[in-house]
């Protein structure tokens, strides 16, 4: 009977904790670039009263005897399929396959990676910065226009304004005074304007990992490496080595499937109310036991 409690209680928390991924996913979603929590149940088979008998000339052959052990959690893992690209603002990035943007989190003083390209700048107007404050990385422009890929940095962006996205990921300064320029132009074939050079100031990187669903979560968006994720692989340009492509003026929305969320959630929420039941009658007939051996 107490082992009938135990894989009780196991089965609750089992489903408790399967309940609040759930609930954090649909909390989010709509919280740009959050990738939904995923787990999967296993059965720990242990209940074996006897293991069978093999079939003779004399007797046929019996199968074992065995209850369904314990339900748990076999894993619980990040899904990062796809999420639907949402039409956004000058400063915004998405990211259409593999790959994630690298940020400098001043508060882990490590670098971490986030699929949320919702990028503005920072109070003091000094850095490109996520809306958690942590400057985006990349690399450099020099001044005879090539990249300086020998590192990642800060995007520096003091004394610049009209600042947005090419589309292969380039930062530039006059960004909206060249776009209109060129649409005026379109609309009014007769009589162009001179079209402004825009400044290039930054080149996005992104970076992968062996196994992206490894990664450590650090809040919402924000992931670090771990163990499970392996490690980082050097930064390159959007669309090369099996990278993704990057979308200016778009974000990517949270991959949550809100209907098909709640259906889950429904489905969890009876089995737990089932497990209760089932500890209830467990609980009832131990109170009978104790009263008639008391008696």
């Amino acid at each position: 009977m107490l082992d009938l409690l135990e894989a009780s209680k196991t089965s609750i928390k089992t489903y408790t904790d399967a309940l609040s991924a759930h609930v954090s996913n649909l909390n989010n979603e709509s919280t740009e670039g959050y990738k939904a929590v995923q787990y999967t149940f296993k059965s720990v088979f242990e209940n074996v009263l006897n293991r069978g008998l093999a079939a003779t000339s004399d007797r046929s052959a019996t199968n074992p005897m065995q209850f369904g052990g314990r339900g748990m959690l076999a894993e619980v893992r990040t899904d990062f399929s796809q999420g639907k690209l949402i039409d956004a603002g000058d400063l915004d990035l998405a990211i259409s396959g593999n790959g994630l943007f690298p940020l400098y989190s001043p508060r882990h003083r490590e670098t971490v990676y986030s699929r949320n390209g919702r990028f503005r700048v920072s109070a003091d107007s000094s850095q490109l910065v996520d809306s958690s404050n942590r400057p985006l990385l990349g690399w450099k422009i020099n001044a005879d226009g090539s990249i300086d890929s020998s590192d990642l940095v800060e995007m520096d962006i003091a004394g610049f304004d009209d600042l947005g996205w090419t589309d292969d990921g380039m930062l530039v300064s006059g960004f909206s005074a060249q776009e209109d320029a060129v649409d005026f132009n379109k609309n009014n074939p007769d009589s162009p304007v001179d079209v402004p050079e825009a400044t290039e100031l930054y080149q996005v990187a992104l970076v992968n990992f062996p196994n992206t669903s490894g990664l450590e979560r650090i809040d919402g968006t924000a992931f670090r490496e771990s163990d499970a994720s392996g490690f980082a692989s050097s930064a390159t340009l959007p669309g090369e080595n099996g990278l993704g492509v990057l979308s200016a003026q778009q974000y990517e929305d949270s991959n949550v499937f809100e209907s098909g969320e709640t259906i889950d959630a429904l489905e969890v929420q009876r089995a737990m109310s089932a497990s209760l039941t089932a500890l209830q009658l467990i609980n009832r007939q131990m109170q009978e036991v104790v009263q008639a051996i008391a008696s």
